[in-house]
C-alpha cells in the first residue's frame, strides 16, 4: 500500500493499494506512475494514477512472459517515461535494458544498447540530459562493481559509473535534487570465515 505522510508529521493517509514499486511523479506533481504485479496473471504493468489516489487508474504498459517491467521514471518534459525491463536469459540471471515510452503515441525506444545484470531505481536529471540509476553492468554481478550508481546520458545513451568507494549502493535509495546532485545510500556486508574440526 502507498501512504502519504506530512513532512513535519501528522496523520498518515492511505493513498492507494497494490503498489509494487516506488512512485515517480509527473513534472506538475498531479500524477504518478508505478509498477503493479499480478500474481494471478504472473505479469506486471505500469499504472498511472492521480497523486491523491482518487479517480481512474490506467495501464500504460504491460509485461509478457519474456519481459518483466521493473522501474519507471517520469521525464522532466512530461511527455515520456523511462523504464527498465528484464528478460529471462537461461544462460544468466537475467538481462536488463533501458527504454522510453512516449505517452501520446505509446512508442517504445531504447535509451542505450548496453546490457545490465541488474537495474534498480532510476531518476531523471531535471534538465533531461540523462538518468541516474543504481545497477550492475552485465557480467559484473558477482564482482565489487555490483549495485553502483551510474549516469546514462540522454539521448546518446552512454553510461559512466559515478560511485567507486568499494560499497554496494542500496537499490531503492537513489534520489536527484533539483540542482542535479545525486543521492544514494551505500551499504556493505560484514563476513566471517570459520573453521571447524
Amino acid at each position: 500500500d502507498l501512504y502519504r505522510v506530512a513532512t513535519l508529521g501528522g496523520t498518515i493517509e492511505k493513498v492507494l493499494e497494490d503498489v509494487n514499486s516506488h512512485v515517480s511523479f509527473s513534472p506538475d506533481g498531479g500524477q504518478m506512475i508505478f509498477q503493479r504485479h499480478s500474481a494471478e496473471k504472473k505479469a506486471s504493468s505500469f499504472i498511472i494514477a492521480a497523486s491523491d489516489g482518487k479517480g481512474d487508474q490506467r495501464e500504460v504498459l504491460a509485461s509478457n512472459e519474456q519481459v518483466k517491467l521493473v522501474y519507471a521514471a517520469w521525464a522532466p518534459d512530461g511527455k515520456k517515461i523511462a523504464f527498465t525491463s528484464a528478460t529471462k536469459d537461461p544462460r544468466s540471471e537475467g538481462v536488463c535494458s533501458l527504454s522510453t515510452l512516449e505517452l501520446a503515441s505509446q512508442a517504445i525506444s531504447p535509451i542505450s544498447d548496453e546490457r545490465w545484470g541488474t537495474c534498480y531505481r532510476m531518476e531523471w536529471l531535471q534538465d533531461g540530459s540523462g538518468i541516474a540509476m543504481v545497477g550492475t553492468r552485465e557480467g559484473e554481478t558477482n564482482s565489487t562493481r555490483r549495485d553502483q550508481v551510474y549516469f546514462i546520458s540522454y539521448p546518446a545513451g552512454r553510461s559512466r559509473r559515478l560511485t567507486n568507494d568499494g560499497n554496494r549502493q542500496e537499490p531503492q535509495s537513489l534520489g536527484v535534487t533539483n540542482d542535479g546532485a545525486i543521492l544514494a545510500v551505500p551499504y556493505s556486508r560484514s563476513s566471517q570465515i570459520w573453521s571447524l574440526d
